[in-house]
């Protein structure tokens, strides 16, 4: 009534300027006085769920709602926000179904409705509602949106039905369409964007590219919606999937024609196909240098325009049209002289360097005479010396002395302190116009590192201090420089340092796609490490950055359907199935059960793999993964063979981390099937069954992973103990350790388990003792892979630096011991009835081992305790930073540790 709404309109207020506690209070008063008043319960459950303080209560709110099926419009605006906001999709589909039932004639609701399969992805139910709507409110026109709607609702059904998508689906969108055009044509009416598109889609998705061009050259001049250049791009994209050389090179010569609205998508299509077109016709050559060189005369200010001859002379030499360089240097001369006052130039020009690699003064100054005197800095002087700096990096440092190295690095870093003057009036929070000087500087330091890898090992660890407090200094100037702060991440990662590496990962204000670029610089390490916590917030980042871009992506997809833009849904869709197959995503879920399992050994059971057993058991889903890893984040002045950022390296580190997840899943999927076979408490063949399946799976993924391990040494030697490259220490220590073999034992006695009959509860008496004797077994190999590797690494305590191997180490056999533990817990549980003297002693076992490997964790924490990290840096507090760090990591570790001493200890009683 007008009572209630006049107490609810300050209310509101507050709620659309985030006041949810306030707001909440004063509903608490009204629904006191007036407990049934609907508005008010809907508003009080969408400000518990936006508080995140009684989200159950929240949802239990809702659902009386749809259970009391209420029909005004205010209170349905409230419940769709709450359920759109909760995620409840299905629910919201079912109470617009409820009340398109009472009133089959209101559009609105047929519309919401529609908009509620939508975001189901009920595609049979989105064409029946469309169909509905055309029907009743559109007259059955077939050029109209509802119309439309269908036809992109069984043409999604076409895109992701792998069954019956091309035979079925796919021919009746076509129809459809096709009637919808032939309709819009015989009424004279002009075709409409929507209508090219989705019969553009329907022909792309069956491959019929010369229809697609044929139909987009004759309506294409009706897509009034996009740019010029777009709908020119769309022509080249069609013809290039044609290989209609010689159409995209006439084309993209009358595009030049008109420069104002030139892009260099269309430069670089001239150029590839003239190359083409080259072998048949030997004056298409100087035609397109003659079609350049007049752009250039025409804008001799464009960068662009100036570098096309440049990409023009380097495709000559990559495709051997050319064999001497001259013609090149001469236009890297030109584009120096006019560009080299850029910041960008480097960047245009890296990939042209390793053909003039041996004489790269040709088209630069001398040294010398870019040297400004110190009171007389300039911006464009600073640009100029970078230039020549980073062009010299990557064509003459091969083959320099660690003493010349060493001195190319003082004289940038001096260069570096004396421009500093020019950004004395930035703010912090800028970025300084001399960066670049200092990290050419880190990185001649690092080339010094490489070197003397085998021979000096304390003055390398001084190196990387030196770097670090390098980038320390440069950072308390510069505080959101990501040049600076990638760096350091990676450097302090190295060391085994995740403490600060996340600080500096919170500074960068990682957000949206960046999570899946660049979290791979701490995800790929730090669980290895033993900062168990950390990982597991980094992961719920991850995993939340993922779960909301699939929110938002359905929302964006029903205002594409809305604004009847096909293609967008089309792409969105494209975008969703990257998501799902992302890596990254993949890694950082079985990363967060794992550490879950690890924190709550006590409550292991098959609840906890409800969650993920989906993704334990989908061998297709690992088959399709996508790595979106950006391992070029960085600027690197390296050729191909010496970078630690190339995609050969990209290929290999990722071939290696996806067959290390492939090693975790399987040890988690043979712990979810045993826990199964445990408790039906009956013969399981089949369980026993995919229990040998996946020993196998896990066996393979083993002897891949290691040869994995193996092409690295041999074929990344030159930068394979380079701070900067993407690799992680886990597999290597893995297999040097046969913790692999551990595991294999693991699994036999799974199956031995899940294979034998059940009386009581209990294992019969010959088949316990096979169950036994493998128990026993791994406790023994536990135990000297505990004394060996460990006792091995610690003859040296004082070298300042505890390295990432031992703390692999920590967490490889912390993590070994637990599953251990949990494969006796599961025997236990069931078969204890028959021996427990035998399981009192595997159980005596572990716990020697567990002390074990305690003794050790402590020890090495009191000698990062005694170790003084002055010799390598003049920062205290960093000396204060690496302490804690190390700390941290060891508390961790000791803690999963003692929480698996108390499950033994429990198991023994």
């Amino acid at each position: 009534n007008m009572k209630d709404e006049k107490r609810l309109k300050p209310v509101f207020a507050l709620v659309d300027d985030g006041n949810h506690k306030q707001a909440l209070q004063q509903l608490d008063k009204i629904l006191k006085k007036s407990p049934g008043v609907n508005q008010a319960i809907a508003l009080k459950a969408l400000c518990l769920w936006r508080l995140k303080e009684r989200e159950r209560e929240a949802v239990s709110m809702v659902c009386s709602l749809i259970d009391c099926a209420v029909e005004d419009e205010t209170v349905l605006g409230l419940i769709s926000t709450c359920l759109r906001e909760m995620q409840q999709y299905t629910l919201l589909e079912e109470l617009y179904t409820k009340l398109v039932n009472k009133n089959p004639k209101d559009e609105e609701l047929l519309s919401a409705l529609f908009m509620a399969h939508v975001r189901t992805e009920n595609f049979m139910c989105q064409r029946q509602r469309a169909l509905q709507l055309n029907k009743v409110f559109n007259q059955g026109h077939t050029d109209r949106p509802y119309y439309l709607w269908a036809v992109a609702s069984v043409l999604l059904q076409a895109k992701t039905d792998s069954v019956d998508g091309a035979a079925l689906h796919l021919p009746l969108a076509k129809k459809m369409i096709e009637k919808s055009l032939q309709q819009s044509e015989n009424a004279g009416n002009i075709v409409k964007n929507s209508q090219l598109e989705l019969m553009l889609l329907v022909l792309e998705q069956e491959n019929k590219i010369q229809d697609c061009l044929d139909l987009f050259e004759k309506h294409g001049k009706f897509l009034n919606k996009e740019v010029l250049i777009i709908k020119r791009r769309r022509i080249l994209d069609y013809l290039k999937l044609l290989n209609n050389h010689e159409k995209i090179y006439n084309l993209c010569v009358d595009f030049v024609k008109t420069p104002c609205e030139i892009d260099w998508f269309t430069i670089q299509c001239l150029i590839e196909n003239c190359i083409v077109l080259h072998k048949n016709n030997d004056s298409i050559l100087p035609s397109t240098q003659q079609i350049l060189k007049k752009l250039y005369d025409e804008n001799p200010q464009s960068i662009d325009y100036n570098f096309a001859m440049i990409e023009l002379e380097r495709q000559c030499l990559v495709h051997k049209i050319k064999e001497s360089p001259k013609e090149l240097c001469e236009s890297l001369k030109h584009f120096y002289l006019h560009f080299g006052c850029k910041p960008c130039f480097f960047s245009y020009i890296q990939t042209s360097l390793k053909f003039v690699s041996d004489h790269p003064n040709s088209f630069l100054q001398d040294e010398a005479s870019l040297i400004e005197p110190e009171n007389s800095y300039t911006v464009n002087g600073l640009y100029r010396l970078q230039a020549y700096y980073e062009v010299e990096r990557y064509c003459a440092r091969n083959g320099w002395s660690c003493e010349k190295l060493k001195e190319k690095s003082d004289k940038l870093l001096h260069f570096y302190n004396g421009y500093l003057q020019l950004s004395k009036h930035l703010e912090t929070t800028e970025p300084q116009f001399c960066t670049k000087l200092l990290l050419l500087s880190v990185h001649y330091l690092l080339d010094v590192f490489v070197q003397n890898r085998k021979t000096k090992e304390e003055e390398n660890i001084h190196i990387i201090w030196q770097c670090i407090d390098l980038l320390e200094k440069a950072k308390s100037i510069s505080n959101y420089d990501e040049q600076i702060l990638i760096p350091l991440i990676k450097l302090y990662m190295y060391l085994g340092l995740a403490v600060p590496s996340t600080e500096i990962y919170t500074q960068l204000q990682v957000k949206q796609f960046l999570h899946e670029s660049i979290s791979y610089m701490l995800s790929s390490r730090m669980s290895d490490y033993g900062f168990l916590e950390e990982s597991q917030c980094l992961n719920i980042s991850i995993q939340k950055y993922f779960a909301e871009s699939v929110h938002s992506l359905k929302e964006f997809i029903v205002t594409a359907f809305k604004n009847g833009a096909f293609r967008q849904i089309y792409d969105m869709f494209d975008w969703k199935c990257t998501l799902r197959n992302s890596f990254t995503l993949v890694k950082s879920a079985l990363d967060r059960f794992s550490i879950d399992m690890y924190l709550n050994i006590e409550e292991v059971s098959e609840d906890l793999f409800k969650g993920i057993e989906d993704l334990l058991i989908d061998d297709d889903r690992f088959s399709n993964l996508e790595d979106h890893r950006d391992i070029m984040v960085m600027y690197d002045w390296d050729q191909e063979s010496l970078s630690c950022q190339s995609h050969s390296v990209q290929n290999i580190t990722y071939q290696l981390d996806k067959q290390w997840l492939q090693i975790k899943r399987r040890i988690l999927q043979s712990f979810m099937l045993a826990i199964k076979a445990m408790l039906t408490k009956e013969s399981n063949i089949k369980i026993s069954h995919a229990l040998q399946t996946t020993k196998l799976n896990f066996e393979a993924a083993c002897e891949q992973c290691n040869k994995v391990v193996s092409d690295i040494s041999c074929d990344f030697s030159q930068v394979l103990h380079h701070p900067f490259f993407v690799y992680t220490t886990g597999p290597e220590i893995f297999f040097k350790m046969k913790l692999d073999q551990l595991y294999s034992l693991l699994f036999e006695i799974f199956i031995l388990v899940s294979h034998s009959k059940f009386s009581s509860n209990c294992i019969e008496t010959k088949e316990l003792d096979s169950v036994f004797q493998k128990v026993e077994e791994i406790c023994t190999n536990l135990t000297d892979i505990v004394e060996n590797s460990i006792c091995e690494q610690f003859t040296r305590e004082n070298d300042g630096v505890v390295y990432p191997q031992k703390l692999t180490r920590f967490q490889l056999l912390t993590e070994s011991l637990f599953y251990s533990t949990l494969c006796i817990h599961i025997i236990s549980e069931y078969a204890f009835k028959s021996d427990k003297g035998a399981m009192k002693k595997c159980v005596a076992h572990l716990l020697t081992v567990s002390e074990c490997l305690n003794g050790k964790i402590n020890g090495t924490l009191k000698s990062i305790h005694a170790c003084s990290y002055e010799t390598f840096t003049s920062e205290s507090h960093v000396k204060e930073m690496v302490i804690e760090s190390y700390s941290e990591s060891f508390k961790q570790v000791s803690s999963f540790r003692l929480k698996i001493n108390k499950l033994l200890k429990s198991l023994a009683h």
